[in-house]
């Protein structure tokens, strides 16, 4: 195909592919929405309705929409979906709210099929014009405080009317055969006034809803511009857009002022502190008010002392975990192309703190954080982890690189004195990883043991973070690092380069999580780090290597096997699209 530049213009007929949204994972969700619909196939109308809340994705209602069997569904845009031809449309107009359009049928079920995790509900208005039912939904995490969420749902009747017969609800046409309602929902923070309002405030036609919603998607997508080559190249970024786009949510609670990015709305409905960073790279091309939002709900989350917790919900944060510190490095890829005093200055500030918090909260006597298991790193299960707590290399070095961050942020802001400050605080931090974690003999970084006190000789990407993260170790040394394990096809520089495990380790299984196969962000690192000391022709191996890898896999998925490619866990994962859209750019232009 003829070279295609994307950009806002021409961004909803890419979206427009194809999509059954027929799962979980994958709900018709386009709008900063906390719920998502599903269109069953074997069904019609709207078949359910999911609430994605809290680190869990449940079901509210198993039949929302019941219409006539002859409206086999079709949908036209990602705007708009169109049941049979063009007689049933539905659209949202705004977070949580949607119309639905029909003429030509007699009636339709509304609410038919309570799911069965959803506690007691009832109706606390019930008239021809309005029905709204309120109730709660039993929590799936047992870490959320709360047992249950309360939630509010209405529909109104702009054309046509409503009726109930016991449980049951149906919606009937007008004389003209014209029926037009409008749905709004609320959990957590719930007010009868407040959506009745919501209600009221609607557009008059789906049309116009979809307009509503098509302006937000390129809102979204304002200063994005991007090549694609080939037919299947168009379709992997509709893909990564996609995922992107829809993971999006202006969540309730703790995270109500501002939009948070979800990893993937039907398998982690929250918002992570690293996956923020990593999907970040994609957003910064998409939109950069987005990129602060997202920056900015840590800020608003942010322990008094500092931490940053592991991940954000409307009502907890996880309490025990935090995870690398990654932020300084996605402020800082901001600032450099984006002038921005308040936002910076306030993320300053909240940089500060949280090195504050590494180095007492974690600090050692050795001069290093300690990190007590994997959970933190990001690598749940890593063999580095089998025998206990570590001086994480990885931690470290992600903690090296946000205070190098924090002093180029302070010296861009004229705060020189803080710039030193972090400077020299950086360079101690450097020495104590060349004391404690460098192996001369091996001439690579290692965790050392907490109990023991030991080397824990793994070699993986985690090896070379601390070349990443600006260790001063000499040139000639960190070059014959990077040649002996990073560029060795052997140990990490396959067909499916930076495995999480090196190839050759005894530990290394090739599709167990984090104990072999390629992730995406961990590989991202990689790509730096080549980058940091001028290995161009490699860099650029290792990027076409997993481009290719990604255009073959389909889905987006999570993680790789390492030997074959071949996606596992999630779909659609958000740091998995946002890495592509990054590689689709800088291959393609």
């Amino acid at each position: 195909m003829k070279d295609l530049i994307i950009d806002r213009e021409n961004i909803l007929d890419l979206l427009s592919e194809e999509k059954t949204y027929t799962t979980p994972r994958e709900t018709y969700s386009p709008f900063y929405s906390n719920i998502g619909l599903i269109l069953d196939e074997n069904s019609t109308g709207i078949d359910a309705l999911w609430l994605h809340y809290n680190r869990f994705s449940r079901p509210l209602w198993n039949k929302l929409i019941d219409i006539p069997a002859a409206f086999n569904k079709k949908r036209s845009r990602v705007e708009e979906i169109v049941f049979g031809f063009g007689q049933a449309k539905l659209a949202f107009y705004g977070t949580d709210r949607f119309l639905f359009s029909a003429n030509g049928i007699a009636s339709a079920g509304l609410f038919r099929g309570p799911a069965g995790q959803t506690g007691e509900r009832w109706r606390t208005r019930c008239d021809e014009k309005t029905i709204l039912i309120q109730g709660y939904s039993a929590n799936g995490d047992a870490r959320d405080p709360d047992r249950d969420v309360c939630f509010l749902t209405g529909v109104r009747a702009l054309k046509g009317a409503l009726a109930a017969d016991g449980t049951d609800i149906s919606a009937y046409c007008d004389a003209d055969g014209d029926l037009l309602l409008a749905f709004a929902f609320e959990c957590l923070t719930i007010d009868e006034q407040r959506l009745l309002q919501k209600l009221a405030n609607c557009p008059e036609t789906v049309e116009e809803a979809a307009g509503m919603c098509a302006k937000h998607l390129r809102d979204c997508v304002s200063e994005f511009s991007i090549t694609v080559n080939t037919e299947t190249e168009r379709r992997m970024l509709a893909k990564a857009l996609h995922g992107l786009l829809f993971n999006l949510t202006k969540a309730p609670g703790d995270l109500s002022k501002h939009v948070s990015s979800y990893p993937n709305r039907g398998e982690y409905p929250t918002h992570f502190l690293w996956d923020t960073c990593f999907q970040n790279l994609a957003y910064e091309l998409m939109n950069g008010e987005l990129v602060k939002d997202f920056l900015l709900q840590f800020n608003a989350n942010q322990r008094s002392d500092g931490k940053y917790p592991q991940f954000l919900c409307s009502t907890w944060a996880r309490p025990a975990e935090t995870q690398p510190a990654l932020i300084g490095w996605a402020v800082t890829r901001f600032a450099k192309s984006r002038k921005d005093e308040v936002f910076l200055s306030t993320m300053l500030a909240s940089l500060e703190k949280n090195n504050g918090w590494w180095l007492s909260a974690r600090m050692t006597s050795c001069g290093l954080v300690s990190c007590p298991h994997g959970l933190e790193t990001g690598q749940d299960d890593s063999p580095r982890f089998d025998d206990g707590g570590t001086l994480a290399a990885d931690m470290n070095s992600y903690l090296l690189h946000q205070m190098r961050c924090t002093a180029e942020l302070a010296r861009r802001l004229g705060e020189e004195e803080k710039a030193a400050f972090w400077e020299k605080k950086a360079e101690a931090l450097s020495e104590a990883m060349l004391s404690v974690l460098y192996c001369g003999d091996d001439n690579l970084f290692y965790d050392v043991s907490l109990s023991t006190g030991a080397f824990i000789k793994i070699v993986s990407p985690v090896s070379l973070l601390p070349l990443w993260a600006g260790v001063s170790l000499p040139e000639n040394r960190s070059r014959d690092m990077i040649e002996r394990y990073l560029l060795d096809p052997k140990s990490m520089f396959g067909d499916v380069p930076f495995p999480s495990v090196a190839y050759d380790q005894e530990s290394y299984q090739a599709e167990h999580w984090w104990r072999g196969p390629t992730w995406l962000p961990e590989a991202w690192l990689m790509l730096e780090t080549l980058d940091k000391f001028g290995y161009v022709k490699e860099k650029q191996m290792a990027q076409r290597r997993l481009y290719e890898m990604l255009l073959k896999d389909v889905s987006m998925h999570e993680l790789f096997n390492s030997q074959t490619g071949e996606g596992l866990g999630s779909e659609e994962q958000g740091w998995t699209c946002a890495i592509f859209i990054k590689l689709c750019k800088l291959l393609n232009g």
